[in-house]
């Protein structure tokens, strides 16, 4: 900028930024002054003045200057002022350097680190380069979902979240995911500071440069505590007893395949035990419903107790629970049954009332009656009904002629049913005489 004349001199890199033709456009300070922003023309106008003014060999400012599309860019100008002896101003040589691009990337990077620390969901960002791969950032959603401030977290690995729970199956997907360099989403157990369990949903991509390189790893946390426990609260509802809290029928079958292929694999034996409560029905008729309720709580307590921790106690529905009894061998599944038996034969005490309630029981054995879950369920059943015949409050071990009883039962209920629907039954009525050969009442016979 010759200053006394007022000309300018650009090189060709105003033309290809800008889009004007200098010669044309910015030959004189005025033209130039004429290009920026209505806003900004006045401010730079006097602080150049005043640059020139105070002495000063140094000038800078900020301005939006206006392109030949109409747009503005944002530059950044700087120049030298040239004096001659006396201090004055003769000549400015300088560069202005368009920041368009850096202040729209400033303003994005301002825009997503409040949107960062504004989401409800825990973020978290990893160097991937450095060794154990540390924490460069938490923000304060994380620090809000785990007690940790961003002081406590910074430098160090994730997994001190996991507090001692370095087995879960979610860290094998992790761990893989992060040797490949791909995204995961997992669902783990992390540990607030306080030491609290929470569940966490765990969404964890890459970070690359702008060659493609691996920089760092992004987390996503999510809390979903509640949502787990709902789901474990409905899970738990479609397998197992409301009343009781015992195993269901879906329930207790799955836990009998399992220990009938444990039994196979380790030699050893598996008993189904199924108990049926004596005259239950005179309970909740006599007492009510609710004492009826706590005897099946209490039946359920006394069945647990009296066998071993790796063993299961279902309810099947009304008064009707089976046991998945594993032991070494078929001894020691009597001898199960019969401390079950003993258990459920001492007197309850259900409000102001002793109760004495009797159990019959039937059991059956694997190996040796049966190998499938569903015959073995059948043939403990078919031994508790000889226990309902046999006077009730007793125990029966299944015997293979129990198979063929209810065999030849079931196909006389059929024959009777179908017998019925032809037409089959006759009525005929017989005269009872007493010992003097009088008359003294008639049955009705159906033949």
């Amino acid at each position: 900028w010759d200053i006394a004349p007022g000309r300018l001199w650009w090189n060709e890199g105003f033309n290809a930024q800008y889009g004007w033709d200098w010669r044309t456009h910015a030959a004189t300070i005025d033209q130039w002054s004429a290009l920026l922003h209505p806003d900004d023309e006045a401010r730079v106008g006097r602080d150049l003045d005043a640059a020139l003014a105070s002495g000063a060999t140094e000038w800078h400012a900020q301005y939006r200057l206006r392109c030949e599309n109409g747009d503005y860019a944002s530059v950044e100008d700087r120049g030298m002022i040239l004096r001659d002896a006396g201090g004055q101003p003769v000549r400015a040589v300088g560069g202005m350097l368009d920041v368009t691009r850096r202040r729209r990337d400033e303003a994005d990077l301002r825009l997503l680190r409040r949107a960062v620390e504004a989401t409800e969901n825990g973020i978290i960002i990893a160097d991937a380069c450095a060794d154990d791969q540390p924490i460069v950032y938490v923000n304060p959603a994380f620090s809000r979902i785990t007690g940790y401030a961003a002081e406590d977290s910074i430098g160090r690995n994730c997994r001190f979240l996991q507090g001692d729970e370095r087995d879960q199956p979610a860290l094998p997907a992790i761990r893989e995911a992060i040797e490949q360099a791909r995204e995961v989403r997992v669902q783990l157990r992390n540990y607030r500071r306080d030491g609290s369990p929470f569940w966490n949903e765990l969404r964890m991509a890459p970070v690359r440069d702008q060659d493609g390189a691996l920089t760092h790893f992004v987390g996503i946390l999510n809390d979903i505590t509640e949502r787990r426990r709902a789901e474990d609260t409905l899970a738990h509802r479609a397998t197992h007893d409301e009343l009781t809290g015992l195993p269901n029928r879906e329930l207790v079958m799955e836990c009998l395949a399992k220990a009938v292929a444990r039994a196979d694999a380790a030699d050893s034996c598996v008993g189904l035990v199924f108990v049926d409560l004596d005259d239950f029905k005179l309970i909740n008729d006599s007492l009510g419903h609710a004492s009826g309720d706590e005897v099946l709580r209490t039946v359920g307590r006394r069945l647990r107790a009296a066998l071993q921790p790796g063993d299961t106690v279902g309810r099947f529905g009304g008064d009707e629970f089976v046991l998945v009894v594993n032991a070494v061998d078929r001894d020691a599944v009597a001898g199960a049954t019969e401390r079950v038996f003993v258990a459920l034969s001492q007197p309850m005490e259900i409000g102001a009332a002793s109760l004495q309630i009797t159990p019959s029981i039937g059991y059956c054995r694997h190996p040796g009656d049966g190998d499938d879950p569903a015959l073995l369920l059948r043939h403990a059943d078919q031994a508790m009904y000889q226990a309902k015949q046999q006077g009730r409050n007793c125990v029966v071990a299944y015997r293979d002629e129990f198979g063929t009883q209810a065999s030849e039962r079931l196909a006389l209920v059929s024959q009777l049913r179908d017998a019925l629907q032809t037409g089959q039954f006759a009525l005929a009525f017989q005269l009872q005489f007493d010992q003097q050969r009088r008359p003294v009442g008639m049955e009705a016979l159906l033949r």
